[in-house]
């Protein structure tokens, strides 16, 4: 009787170990996806960026590098079927070159790791970002 109750014991610690594992995992995925797209940046609407040049550019916003592996994550991660080729990667990223250069941006990339905006290109972008909200709230103010 007491073995029965022995055993009944460590089988329900390991129980709530694995629920808690489970639960921990859990908020680990969460703050994963929202690192991958933080939805709360606004970039400049003079932009005309698409979804995937915002998913982007969150990316290199995010990290000091953006590997090729990881801007396929954010661009593919979720969808099922099969991802395109790598080549794509390099149309978005030149599309968004284009896009953010007037504005004194550049992506840089480095050969081997992937891609990267400076810290200096950062602030610019976070400025311009800036810019964009305040200019949105004094159109919502004004209607």
């Amino acid at each position: 009787m007491r073995e029965g109750r022995g055993m009944e014991t460590v089988a329900r610690s390991l129980y709530e170990q694995v629920c808690s594992e489970r639960d921990l995992l859990s908020m680990e995925v969460e703050y994963l996806r929202g690192q991958l797209a933080d939805e709360d940046i606004v970039f400049p609407s003079s932009w005309h960026m698409s979804r995937s040049e915002r998913l982007l550019m969150r990316g290199l916003m995010r990290r000091s590098i953006l590997t090729r592996e990881g801007a396929m994550a954010l661009l593919y991660s979720g969808r099922g079927g099969d991802e395109p080729g790598d080549k794509i990667l390099d149309v978005f990223i030149c599309r968004l070159r284009r896009t953010i250069e007037s504005d004194g941006i550049r992506i840089l990339n480095r050969h081997g790791e992937g891609f990267y905006l400076t810290a200096a290109m950062k602030a610019r972008v976070l400025v311009l970002c800036e810019r964009e909200a305040l200019k949105a709230l004094g159109r919502a103010g004004a209607a």
